[in-house]
């Protein structure tokens, strides 16, 4: 595997000034013919490469016929040159496959971030879709007033007639049973509460 280097613009001039030469070969003039033009914009991106036996060549001429040039000198800036990998062909049962892929993750990631919203449209035909759960929710609500108001009740019912019992007069009686039911209604607004936060 012949080893290249990347053609810089110093080197592209070093050729320049050989080729003035009149005692080149025709085969060398030929060989480095190739790489003459000198590039006004370099960079390593877009460069290309030129056999170091050239390079070596070219040093050697240069030192027998011009002022001498050591190769360090004629390689600074270059580095060993790679040729670009070629892009291999992409397989179109592939990309059809990435592309119904990426489909449906899109589709999959839209759903888990509209699952939370509501389906219902409002202004539809179907008012009532969700009634029944409404209807379900009410209810639950109305039976805890009713519960909590009915023990409210019974507390004050239990704290007068316990009172009543004693033999205590009826604003005593009247007294026990209002603490007794704000008590149960204190109670009560709590578990409610807790529930429902």
């Amino acid at each position: 595997m012949v080893v290249q280097v990347i053609l810089t613009p110093k080197i592209q001039r070093a050729i320049e000034t050989i080729l003035t030469s009149e005692e080149l070969s025709d085969k060398f003039r030929a060989e480095i013919e190739k790489f003459t033009p000198v590039d006004s914009k370099y960079d390593e991106e877009n460069s290309r490469g030129i056999p170091f036996e050239t390079v070596r060549k070219c040093h050697q001429h240069m030192t027998k016929d011009y002022n001498p040039l050591y190769l360090h000198e004629l390689l600074d800036e270059s580095d060993i040159y790679f040729p670009p990998l070629p892009k291999p062909k992409r397989n179109p049962e592939l990309v059809a496959r990435l592309e119904r892929l990426k489909a449906q993750q899109a589709n999959r990631e839209y759903k888990q971030m509209t699952k939370g919203v509501d389906n219902q449209i409002i202004g539809s035909q179907n008012t009532f879709a969700e009634f029944g759960t409404e209807l379900r929710s009410v209810k639950k609500q109305v039976l805890a007033v009713f519960n909590s108001f009915v023990t409210v009740i019974c507390a004050f019912v239990f704290g007068y007639m316990a009172a009543y019992y004693t033999y205590q007069p009826t604003a005593f009686c009247i007294l026990v049973g209002l603490i007794m039911s704000t008590i149960v209604a204190l109670a009560d607004i709590y578990f409610i509460a807790k529930t429902v936060i």
